[in-house]
């Protein structure tokens, strides 16, 4: 084992890089509260800077005339998203102490530098198109929750109007001798 003595300057060296990190994290915490708080500012302006300007317009206006939000177009989107978001979900809270963690959370995911993926041969963006499924599925999750007593029933003659459309699409889709055919199976259930 070395000498106790020869290691000392080492241990005085941790000490005070000890002491220095502790620093940078006290103003790392107080520019983290700063941070917070001007995004909270900056988001309430680009808030109602978006109403004044409308909705349509809104991604037209913001990067020719607040090209300091990035360097890109899309970091400009990017980064008042962030700022809005960030507001709205805060809007109750001016004070940074008050701001869910989440929020805060999902603010502080624009300083992270984004993950390398690495591009492995066959990977490809899969565009999907409109599927069957998510018609039915809709109309089987509306179904249950109107059986259950989540939502509140209809009026049956304006569900029936609204639907004829589209029942007479399905009876074309479906063919009229499939559609009597399962008709006819479920007035025999029924007796």
């Amino acid at each position: 084992m070395k000498e106790l003595v020869s290691i000392r300057p080492l241990l005085q060296k941790a000490k005070d890089e000890l002491r220095a990190l502790a620093a940078s994290e006290t103003r790392l915490r107080e520019n983290h509260d700063e941070i917070l708080r001007r995004a909270w500012t900056l988001g309430s302006y680009l808030c109602e800077l978006k109403e004044n300007v409308g909705r349509g317009n809104w991604l037209i206006w913001l990067p020719s005339n607040f090209p300091e939000l990035g360097s890109t177009d899309r970091a400009r989107q990017a980064n008042a998203a962030r700022c809005i978001r960030f507001y709205r979900e805060n809007r109750e809270n001016r004070n940074s102490c008050n701001y869910t963690a989440e929020s805060k959370r999902k603010f502080m995911w624009g300083y992270v530098p984004a993950k390398e993926r690495l591009q492995i041969p066959g990977d490809e963006k899969v565009k999907w198109g409109p599927h069957h499924l998510e018609f039915v599925n809709c109309f089987s999750k509306y179904d249950h929750q109107l059986r259950s007593g989540r939502v509140e029933s209809f009026d049956i003659d304006l569900f029936r109007r609204d639907t004829e459309p589209m029942l007479r699409r399905l009876i074309d889709l479906f063919g009229p001798e499939w559609v009597s055919k399962l008709c006819s199976e479920d007035s025999q259930l029924r007796e």
